[in-house]
């Protein structure tokens, strides 16, 4: 599963289920000043757990970050996790991936790789 946001407004997150998941992969990028903090919960509703994320590929483990970058963490127990955005100024874009797989690394691509799609003007869809 992979997800993503940008949170513009402070207070603002972005929530990924993770539960039976074996990683989970956040990359956080834009231009800003602020805070995100992230925080994981055991029942779904109530992120009341500090989540302490590991940079990739090596690092200090945090809990919170003030600038770009990619962290990862094990799923463990948890149903689900969430990034907050304390704002001061800007926007920041946070990606979120979680899988059993490698795939949890999704999340530190670029966007345009990510979301890469195309379309056709005028284009018609037939149901048949």
């Amino acid at each position: 599963m992979l997800i993503q946001e940008v949170l513009n407004a402070d207070a603002m997150s972005l929530t990924i289920p993770c539960e039976g998941k074996g990683n989970v992969g956040i990359g956080i990028s834009g231009t800003w000043t602020g805070t995100v903090a992230f925080k994981a919960s055991v029942d779904g509703v109530n992120f009341n757990i500090d989540l302490y994320v590991t940079p990739f590929a090596s690092g200090a483990i945090v809990s919170s970050t003030t600038a770009n970058g990619n962290w990862f963490t094990p799923a463990k127990n948890y149903k689900a996790i969430k990034a907050t955005f304390t704002r001061t100024t800007g926007s920041v874009q946070v990606t979120m991936a979680a899988a059993d797989d490698s795939s949890w690394q999704d999340a530190f691509l670029s966007t345009t790789t990510i979301f890469n799609s195309s379309y056709a003007s005028s284009g018609v869809n037939t149901l048949t």
